[in-house]
């Protein structure tokens, strides 16, 4: 019992010591995240639906799809938080980042959308990309 919450106490602090690095990693290139994760999971998706139901999806495959289909989202879901945070310090624009990011976490194939507008809205107000 002692080593499984030494374990988990391990697993605890390596997260945390990751959230805390991440919140102090300052890039103006995180947007670049956001057309990778939009293309990666457009891509992914086009793949899966393209395929009929007996085929590819039929084997274990499939969960490979799933796999990067949840990394891409994570891509995104990571590089409008922190692209958002790093705009808001370094202009004048305050993006909805509550919005983005609810967007992302409750409609997950509504993804790709969000994250285009997103970055629509960053190229408006801030001029990149």
């Amino acid at each position: 019992m002692g080593t499984i919450r030494a374990l988990l106490a391990k697993a605890d602090e390596r997260i945390v010591r990751t959230v805390v690095s991440l919140e102090r990693q300052e890039s103006e290139h995180w947007w670049k995240g956001i057309p990778a994760g939009i293309a990666l999971f457009l891509l992914t998706f086009g793949i899966i639906g393209a395929v009929p139901g007996a085929g590819l999806l039929a084997s274990g495959i499939r969960y490979l799809f799933v796999f990067v289909l949840a990394l891409a989202w994570g891509l995104l879901l990571l590089s409008v938080f922190l692209d958002a945070k790093y705009v808001r310090e370094h202009s004048e624009w305050e993006p909805t980042v509550g919005l983005y990011l609810a967007v992302l976490l409750f409609f997950p194939f509504a993804g790709p959308l969000a994250g285009g507008v997103y970055l629509y809205n960053r190229h408006r107000f801030v001029g990149t990309p």
